[in-house]
Formats: C-alpha cells, structure tokens, sequence
C-alpha cells in the first residue's frame, strides 16, 4: 500500500456492469425531450427506485408528469422492458480480487432497488466485497453524504482514506467535502493507470 488509502470502493451499474449510456438517449427521443432536460429530471425523481423502492410503473409515470409526457408511459415501460441485460465485466471483478489480495478493503455502493440488489447476490456479486451496500437497503442514495459516512464506516476506515470510484460525475460532487478520492470512470485502462497513481497492487 502507499500513500494511506485503505479502501477502494466501487459503483455498479458502468463500472461493475459494461455501460449502457444509450439508455436515457434513446428514451429522450422516444418521449421527444431534450437529453439534458431528460438526465436533470431523472436525477431528481430516481430516490424513487434507489432509496423509496416504487414501482417502474410509478417512478416513470412521476418522471414523464414532470416533463408533461404522461401520455408517452406505455412507450417508455417497452422500452425499459425491451433493455438488454447488463452484462459484468469480468475484468472489473479481477482487479476487484487482486485488489483484496494486495490488502486493500473494497466495497460497492451502488444506487440500486432492493430487487437489483437481489439479482446482484444471485449472481454472487457480493462475495467478491468486503462491505456491500445498496442504497434500497440503506435509506440514502450517492452523493448523499450519509450514504458514504455509513460506506465508510462499515469499511473500517476514514473518507481520506477511501477511493471511490463511479461512471457518473453527480455521485462524485461530494467527494471534497466528504474527503475521499474521486476517480471518474470512463475506461478500464484508464481506471487502472489512474488506481496506479494512488495505490500500489498485484
């Protein structure tokens, strides 16, 4: 290890899982609203699925209300259904174990459903973690600050002392305030030069 980091903690969906960046794209023409507006309402109604659980029925039904696109509902829940699964990078879970091998703490916090949460144990997607945490469980979603005070603590460690890892910036707007280290995800080459600045591993 080198320069104190003790833990190094993970996302999910786009980190853990190959991105699917279309997603929002193609629903924003689907629905006839610009991305930009589309991505702000969607970050603001998704503590609906993260944290309160709802339905995709209800949380999409919110999110096109507050667009004015109520009518576009039946569209969008095909669309949604339609999604190709995502799949795991199996690289991703290799540098999660040579990380845990090299002494190094690693835990997921993802923004997910109780029922995400659910598929990714099936998988057995949690014993490749020290510490796993959903935010369905949990009560709070990224970048809320409570949800890395309880990652954190459940790691053994101080925010100074953590990684954290994430494809989307919005999660990562905290980090100053909350002390950890942000690295923004766009490649696995890329993630594995910027770790190598931090951290020493096998």
């Amino acid at each position: 290890m080198k320069g104190g980091i003790k833990a190094i903690g993970f996302d999910y969906s786009g980190v853990i899982t190959n991105p699917s960046r279309k997603f929002l794209a193609l629903m924003g023409g689907i629905i006839g609203v610009p991305l930009g507006d589309l991505r702000t309402a969607w970050f603001k109604r998704n503590r609906m699925i993260n944290v309160d659980s709802v339905d995709n029925r209800t949380f999409y039904k919110t999110l096109l209300g507050d667009l004015g696109m109520e009518s576009k509902l039946e569209a969008v829940l095909e669309h949604e259904n339609t999604q190709p699964l995502q799949t795991i990078n199996t690289e991703m879970l290799d540098l999660i174990d040579r990380l845990r091998k090299s002494g190094y703490k690693v835990g997921l916090l993802s923004n997910s459903s109780t029922r995400e949460a659910a598929k990714m144990r099936t998988l057995g997607l949690d014993k490749h973690f020290d510490v796993f945490l959903i935010s369905g469980e949990i009560g709070y979603q990224k970048p809320d600050k409570e949800a890395f005070k309880i990652f954190t603590e459940k790691l053994g460690v101080e925010p100074e002392e953590m990684i954290y890892i994430d494809d989307t910036r919005i999660s990562l707007e905290n980090a100053g305030e909350i002390g950890f280290i942000p690295i923004l995800y766009r490649n696995f080459p890329d993630l594995v030069k910027q770790l190598s600045s931090f951290i020493s591993f096998r």
